[in-house]
């Protein structure tokens, strides 16, 4: 059972439906994880603002555009992290499941594209982490900044060591694959030729065999002429 999953997820069309599935689960969980959060009052004495509908509607924008990172990685990226901007903004508390829809986002973002569109998808989440924490935030300090940035430059290093890898694995089932075709295509002349040479032999041959036949049955027309 184990191997036959194993062997169905490492078709390309299934891996692909198998990851959209598990995002989608993800971003079900987040978008609910983080509204239960957002609809909870805060604590008192908090310097936080209690959740509206309008900051309940930024939450989803912060969890919900990760279901389309995979078909649109830096779009989802730009509203998550745009979303987290404006909530912090409007000094609402931020929502801890964000951490993960973010870094989710930028992950695919960095492994789904090439060197430009993985260094943008690092200054997007800069900036962001930059004036959400570092500007934004009442009680944003300088570590918070620094962690943020240490966290996503290694998730962003992580990310280019599999794009990497990635690039490679698709580029030896290339050259596999085209080694096949060309495989393929010395078979079909291989057949071609020896059918060519079997017709030639056989040409040959019938020819030889005609010319016996001519020849003999001259010789036998002769040989009644001088009987008679």
């Amino acid at each position: 059972m184990l191997e036959r999953l194993t062997h169905s997820y490492s078709e390309p069309a299934n891996a692909q439906r198998y990851n959209l599935a598990a995002l989608l689960i993800a971003t079900a969980a987040f978008a609910f994880i983080g509204v239960a959060n957002a609809v909870d009052a805060p604590e008192p004495g908090s310097v936080y603002e209690k959740e509206d509908a309008f900051g309940i509607l930024l939450v989803i924008g912060q969890t919900l555009p990760l279901a389309l990172a995979l078909r649109f990685p830096m779009a989802a990226l730009f509203v998550i992290m745009g979303s987290f901007t404006v909530h912090a903004g409007l000094d609402y508390d931020a929502i801890w499941v964000v951490q993960f829809s973010a870094l989710f986002s930028f992950f695919i973002a960095v492994i789904r594209g090439g060197n430009r569109q993985s260094y943008l998808a690092l200054l997007v989440i800069y900036i962001a982490v930059f004036v959400s924490f570092g500007i934004l935030l009442d009680d944003g300090e300088v570590g918070d900044v620094v962690v943020q940035f240490l966290l996503f430059g290694g998730i962003w290093v992580v990310g280019n060591l599999f794009r990497t890898r990635r690039i490679r694995l698709e580029s030896t089932e290339q050259v596999v694959l085209e080694l096949e075709a060309e495989q393929d295509r010395m078979a079909r002349e291989a057949v071609r030729d020896e059918r060519a040479r079997i017709a030639r032999e056989l040409h040959d041959v019938l020819g030889h065999t005609l010319n016996l036949v001519v020849i003999q049955a001259g010789a036998r027309q002769a040989s009644a002429g001088v009987g008679l």
